[in-house]
């Protein structure tokens, strides 16, 4: 289910999953992060973003960058950055870019990098 909402969000684990195509069947990277810190700054940067896009975008075989949020063992939603950009709680995307939307992006490419510890 994909997130209805980026506000008010709290979890105590995401797994990250990048595939460079949508339509791949394995994932190119994965990656569990259940670090408090790292998760609130996921959260924080996400609960700044929009809700809702200015525009449609019909995607081709992009890359995809997906994040799903667990508390315990359910699973609150997910949300996806398609070609470098997130899907808005509404499905669509936005016409200008906000900062933030840049920032969550690198944070979770660097999160998916981390070593496991």
């Amino acid at each position: 289910m994909y997130l209805n909402s980026f506000q008010n969000l709290r979890c105590d684990r995401a797994v990250l999953t990048r595939k460079r195509k949508m339509s791949d069947g394995k994932a190119a990277a994965t990656r569990e992060i259940s670090d408090p810190k790292a998760l609130g700054d996921v959260l924080a940067l996400l609960s700044r973003l929009p809700e809702t896009g200015e525009e449609m975008i019909k995607m081709g075989d992009v890359e995809t960058l997906e994040t799903r949020l667990f508390e315990g063992s359910s699973e609150l939603g997910h949300f996806t950055f398609f070609n470098r950009r997130i899907k808005a709680p509404d499905t669509s995307f936005y016409s200008k870019a906000p900062p933030e939307e840049a920032q969550l992006l690198k944070l979770l490419e660097a999160l998916l990098k981390r070593p496991r510890i």
